[in-house]
Order: C-alpha cells, then sequence, then structure tokens
C-alpha cells in the first residue's frame, strides 16, 4: 500500500450518529448524509456502519451516487438533494432514489419516466397485468414487502415512516438492490409493483419530495407556492408527495440577525406545510434541520433530522461544545478521517540550499530534509505551506517550501535521531490518535471550513478503514 492514505475511524462515525440519536425524540428519524464520497471518507462504508448506528436514510447529491451506493448493496432509502437531468430520471426511478422536486416541470418529467418504466416491456418479463398472482405480492394492501414504490392505496407499510397518519410510505425503498430489481419474476423481493387495497390493480406510486425554498436561494419553491406544487404531485398519475424539505443558511450562526433569519425560514416553512395541508394533502415526512439546526433547536425536529458535518466529527461554525454546553446540552463528536502519510526519504541541506518551487524557502543552517510523498494532488493543497505541522513521532515539525502536486518537504533538523526513513507522518486528524491539528484547525487556518479539506481528499489516497 502507498504510504499516503487516509485512516477512517468507523467507530467515532457509528459514535457520532448514536449521540445525535441520543438528543432526538425516539420516533425521529435521521438521515445520515454521504454525498460527495461521505465528505471524503468513503460513501459505501460510511452508509453500511450508518446503518449499523441506526440511520434511517441516507442523503446523497448525484445519481451516480445513488447507484453506487445500490450497486454495493444499500437498502435504506436514498434521498437525492441536488437536482439531476432528464436523462438521469430513468436511473432515478430504477435505483429507487427519492428525489426533491419543487415545479411543475420537474413533477410533469418525473410523471412521465414512472409511467415508461411501468410500460416497459421487461416488467413481469413483458407481462402487463403485473398483479399479486404473477408477482407473488399480496394483493390485500397489508403485504409487507419493501416496495420502490409507495402503495396507491391502504398499504400498512412495513415500519418506515407512518408519521402524520400517513398511509404510504415515504421513500422508494427496494428490497432488493442489485440491477434486476425493476423485473418482476415470482420473487417478491424484487417486485416493485402490487394490488392496492382496493383490488383494482393500479400501480404503485414513485415517492418524491418537495423541496421549499425558504430562505436558502439554491433549490425550491416558495412558500406560498408550495400547495401549487403539492396539488400537481397529487394529480399526476404516478407520484405520490411523501414529504416535504427545507435548508437553512445561517443556522450554524449564532449573530442576532442570522439567529432570527432562521427563525424566520423555519417560520415559512411552516406555513408552506400548513398551506399543503389546507389543500388535503398529507405533507409526508417534513424536515428541516441540518447540523447546526439539529443541535441548536432540537425542538425543529419534526420527523426527520439531517445530520451532515457532526457524524464526521466536526461542530457546525459556531456552534461548538462549548456553546452547547452553556445551553445544558452535552454532546461529544470525533473525528472520522486521520490523514497519513510517511517519509520516503531524508536529505541532508547544507546552508544556503533551497527546497521546492520559487526557492521560498532556503536553509540558514546545515539541516536534513524529509521528502513526504503527498500533495495537492492528493488534496493536501498548496495553501497548507507553513500552515500545516506534521507530526512524527509524537513531535512536530514545520513544512519547508511550497508543498508539490506529489510530495512536500519538513526540516527536521540536523542529525534527527527520532525521525527514520519509512517513518509514519501524521498530516491531520484525530488529536487523540496523535495529530496536532484537525480539519477544523486547517480550515481555520486557510479561511474555509473542514467540510472543503475532507472533501478534498482525492481518489488516490487509499481509504482505510478501523473500529
Amino acid at each position: 500500500m502507498r504510504l499516503t492514505y487516509a485512516e477512517i475511524n468507523l467507530k467515532n462515525f457509528k459514535n457520532n450518529i448514536k449521540n445525535i440519536k441520543s438528543l432526538l425524540r425516539p420516533e425521529t428519524k435521521v438521515c445520515v448524509a454521504v454525498k460527495a464520497n461521505g465528505y471524503g471518507n468513503g460513501a459505501v462504508e460510511c452508509a453500511r456502519a450508518a446503518k449499523i448506528a441506526g440511520a434511517d436514510v441516507l442523503a446523497i447529491a448525484t445519481v451516480s451516487e445513488g447507484i453506487e451506493l445500490r450497486n454495493a448493496g444499500i437498502d435504506l432509502p436514498l434521498l437525492m438533494l441536488s437536482l439531476c437531468c432528464p436523462e438521469e430520471i430513468a436511473d432515478v426511478v430504477k435505483y429507487s432514489i427519492t428525489p426533491l422536486v419543487f415545479d411543475k416541470e420537474i413533477v410533469e418529467l418525473y410523471d412521465r419516466e414512472v409511467e415508461k418504466f411501468w410500460n416497459a416491456e421487461n416488467v413481469c418479463n413483458g407481462k402487463s397485468d403485473c398483479n399479486a398472482d404473477n408477482c407473488g405480492v399480496s394483493g390485500n394492501g397489508g403485504s409487507a414487502n419493501s416496495d420502490c414504490f409507495a402503495d396507491n392505496g391502504g398499504n400498512t407499510n412495513n415500519g418506515f415512516f407512518t408519521n402524520n397518519g400517513a398511509d404510504f410510505e415515504k421513500f422508494n425503498l427496494p428490497k432488493n438492490t442489485n440491477n434486476d430489481c425493476i423485473t418482476c419474476n415470482g420473487d417478491n423481493t424484487k417486485n416493485i409493483f402490487s394490488t392496492n387495497n382496493g383490488g383494482n390493480g393500479h400501480l404503485k406510486k414513485f415517492v418524491v419530495h418537495l423541496a421549499i425554498d425558504t430562505g436558502m436561494g439554491r433549490i425550491g419553491v416558495c412558500p406560498n407556492q408550495a400547495a401549487t406544487v403539492a396539488k400537481a404531485i397529487a394529480n399526476s398519475k404516478n407520484l405520490v408527495l411523501g414529504g416535504m424539505c427545507t435548508h437553512f443558511a445561517v443556522a450554524d450562526s449564532i449573530c442576532v440577525d442570522d439567529i432570527a433569519y432562521t427563525q424566520k425560514q423555519h417560520d415559512a416553512f411552516l406555513d408552506a406545510i400548513q398551506n399543503v395541508k389546507n389543500e388535503g394533502i398529507n405533507p409526508g415526512i417534513c424536515h428541516c434541520c441540518n447540523s447546526p439546526a439539529t443541535l441548536d433547536h432540537l425542538e425543529w425536529q419534526m420527523d426527520m433530522v439531517r445530520p451532515g458535518i457532526v457524524v464526521y466529527g466536526y461542530y457546525p461554525d459556531k456552534i461548538t461544545k462549548e456553546y452547547l454546553q452553556k445551553k445544558g446540552i452535552d454532546f461529544e463528536v470525533k473525528p472520522v478521517m486521520t490523514l497519513v502519510s510517511g517519509v520516503c526519504a531524508i536529505r541532508h541541506f547544507s546552508a544556503g540550499q533551497s527546497v521546492s518551487y520559487g526557492h521560498t524557502w532556503t536553509a540558514e543552517k546545515d539541516t536534513d530534509i524529509a521528502v513526504i510523498p503527498c500533495g495537492y494532488g492528493d488534496g493536501f493543497l498548496r495553501r497548507f505551506s507553513g500552515v500545516v505541522s506534521p507530526v512524527i513521532n509524537g513531535r512536530s515539525y514545520k513544512i519547508c517550501g511550497r508543498i508539490c502536486m506529489d510530495q512536500f518537504m519538513i526540516d527536521i533538523g540536523s542529525k534527527n535521531c527520532d525521525v527514520k526513513r519509512w517513518d509514519k507522518v501524521l498530516l491531520f486528524g484525530s488529536k487523540e490518535e496523535g495529530a496536532l491539528m484537525d480539519a477544523q484547525d486547517i480550515a481555520d487556518a486557510t479561511g474555509t471550513i473542514p467540510y472543503e479539506i475532507m472533501t478534498g481528499i482525492t481518489s488516490r489516497v487509499q481509504r482505510v478503514y478501523i473500529e
């Protein structure tokens, strides 16, 4: 294995999730964000660990992320938080991904695609009368199948999300995640259609969630138009509203103005939900809390929360451990990722010799330079020069010169017996494991956020999972 790798502590990851769950009501669901390759930590392994830790749903951003998880056998509901292009919608349906919608055009695109899916020649091996008799699915609405589609009738569902008196499943959930889950071959673990409670043979409907833009300015319908889009979903042939959501823009701030803005967003979301209810439409699972809102506004947890950065071991900006303690909330998380490399060479430099591009560092006296095979091609960025202090055998050292694409150098001093070739080098991560800096420290020093530090670690850095 290469000297440079990312050590991913799944014990910390699972404990972080359990600590979040300990703050919530027992019935509140947890949607763990594994988008962007699990914030750089590895989506598949984090998804598996999240399920063990009690996650109910996984959040993704792209269709390809969903396909990766399904092909790896991940059977939890997948909620896609970003939009896809029309050409990808077929795969959203095929791989049982629950999308966000917010305008009539998107609703119509999904409705048409589900109709195509229903009429596809390969469904039930070309049979158009896919029902309880030829697919092994009970037609009484009370079957315990975990199908990709919500029942159009009175399905008593399989234990997922019976909040608000809803009589349909709130996510598209395949029981079998292999690629032939779209075919009906008599095995009800692969079936995606069934008759409804009335036995009239209607197909099961495809679940979508309605995104409300309460002030993030990204995707979503304005709160006063939410009912209009909800009616379009309700009136569609193949779709059903499974939930409503919004996203807070400044919930991680404790500035008075930002606190007021977040409250305004929350109030607008409640108005949107009520507008939908006033039309006689069940809003389904309602969810608004990201990491900071989950921690700072436990009273807003609604039916589900969507923690992201906290499950990977970092507090969301100003919502720190100390801030929470002052509010009487005892909550602790531990970093999941530690970036590791090693000493691949030790070279003697005389006074006056320079190191790396631009000659930004010159030896003031005779010294030894350790070469570390990690650089901005790995996500250890050029701007980390002079910021990060790598640790070797319990002692920190300064980076000398500019970080290169594949390597950087550190000054270990002359005749340093504590550093040997092939020694392990800790670049950032868990301080309990010996690192001097974590992703938050680097982010603070470089004017960014720990999300960017972790997601920036590139694919050529192998992820090594430990418990």
